[in-house]
């Protein structure tokens, strides 16, 4: 596991660290599997917390006062203590606020309050079933026997209900359970498993890859905590050739429910989780057929740049072609029933898919959003 320097105090993790830093592999081979460098902050939003642990006596936010205010801090989420996957690689597993570091910063090193807070925190994360990674250094901001405070009011508060693992432990876990024993990165590249919400439940999903097929997948049940497993059709492709051997997700949908494009002997296809099984998608079937075979160079393997996002935030994905041979934003009409090319394209000289020998290295990536379900 790796933590990025100053993580609690500066917005020093980047999309250009997980990018070209954490995916790397080392000439030996070796690689990380999880980062812990994101802060994730308790807010009142979340109406299953009671309020006394979330809201102080003054009425002031408990959590959101340890965000630095003198300074732009945005390397946080919220109400959101699992981990979670970042650029197909990466376990980010949030760290919970506050840290020593931010808490010195609002109330000087070794405050009660900070203590007080932490066991707060711990609360949520046993009552929402989470992870609780704390942040300290050795820099007297907070005492060893204040560390030592909290770790006794797990014990004797909740018992059983909470587990010390290390990350490695937790990983293995995850894995196991998760992933089918696979893994987010393996040593035999045919075999990946991606996880979304495909039933828009709030609980993650996973489709498992073998080759270039999509092969199977599984869909938590937290009723009965189980995985109910699926099977994709015969022949269904991750993805269309030349862009990634995996599907691309979205949502498209009022139900909120996934959907994904995938090819099907050398056809596009597209499909539609409806609750139990992928159904063939009529939104997806009706992309612009010219705007996917721009996205597609042969059978080269290259990213080329085709994404969908909801831009607009209406809780639907647009679909975005951003390659040297055509900027464009399409969007599904559902009175119209077909896609529209935006009016506002991608900005010029900005582009999704990477620089070649055949395109200029100046090239840089636009900035999107992203659809979430949970």
């Amino acid at each position: 596991a790796f933590r990025v320097p100053c993580c609690d105090s500066l917005n020093t993790p980047s999309p250009r660290f997980f990018a070209e830093i954490f995916n790397k592999t080392t000439p030996g081979g070796n690689f990380l599997g999880i980062d812990t460098s994101v802060c994730n902050v308790f807010t009142s939003n979340d109406p299953e917390v009671p309020r006394e642990l979330v809201i102080d006596p003054d009425g002031r936010d408990k959590f959101r006062k340890y965000i630095p205010a003198d300074r732009s801090f945005v390397n946080t989420v919220e109400d959101y203590p699992y981990p979670y996957v970042i650029n197909r690689l990466c376990w980010e597993f949030p760290c919970v606020t506050p840290s020593d570091w931010s808490a010195q910063h609002l109330q000087k090193p070794n405050n009660p309050d900070t203590v007080r807070d932490l066991k707060a925190a711990l609360d949520i994360t046993v009552l929402k079933q989470g992870v609780y990674c704390l942040v300290f250094h050795p820099h007297g901001w907070i005492r060893n026997d204040q560390v030592i405070e909290l770790i006794d009011h797990a014990v004797e508060k909740h018992g059983k209900k909470v587990k010390f693992l290390t990350f490695r432990e937790a990983l293995e876990r995850l894995n196991q359970h998760a992933l089918e024993g696979t893994g987010l990165r393996q040593d035999e590249p045919l075999v990946s498993t991606r996880l979304l919400d495909a039933n828009n439940d709030g609980f993650m999903d996973s489709v498992c890859r073998f080759a270039d097929f999509v092969s199977s997948g599984n869909v938590w049940t937290p009723e009965t905590k189980s995985w109910i497993s699926w099977s994709a059709p015969t022949g269904l492709r991750g993805s269309p050739p030349g862009i990634l051997k995996e599907p691309r997700f979205g949502i498209f949908h009022n139900d909120g429910f996934a959907s994904m494009l995938c090819t099907l002997a050398e056809t596009y296809k597209g499909f539609h989780f409806d609750g139990e099984d992928w159904v063939p998608d009529p939104v997806l079937n009706a992309l612009p057929r010219i705007a996917i075979t721009t996205g597609v160079s042969g059978q080269s393997e290259r990213d080329e740049g085709l994404r969908f996002r909801d831009l607009d935030n209406d809780g639907c994905c647009e679909f975005i072609v951003s390659n040297e041979r055509e900027q464009a934003i399409y969007q599904w009409s559902a009175d119209k029933k077909e896609w529209a090319s935006c009016r506002s394209p991608c900005p010029p000289a900005r582009r999704l898919s990477r620089p070649t020998a055949k395109t200029p290295a100046c090239v840089s990536s636009i900035s999107t959003r992203t659809a979430t379900t949970t």
